[in-house]
């Protein structure tokens, strides 16, 4: 899978999204979603990540 698209009625990503390591375009607007997912980091050829109107709350720390 290159592009994922998930929309409104979805309240959290499955833990399974970190191990899409292909995936270069994740949209995931107009979620639910409260907390920044961390699996995300493990998608390494992520290009493009749409969040928009998501409800986010906090982003967790980034560190290399």
């Amino acid at each position: 899978i290159k592009v994922l698209h998930l929309k409104r009625e979805l309240l959290r990503l499955p833990p399974e999204i970190g191990n899409c390591t292909a995936l270069e375009r994740l949209e995931l607007n107009e979620l639910a979603l409260k907390e920044f997912p961390n699996k995300i980091s493990k998608l390494v050829k992520l290009k493009f990540l749409n969040i928009s109107y998501c409800q986010f709350k906090e982003f967790p720390t980034i560190s290399k």
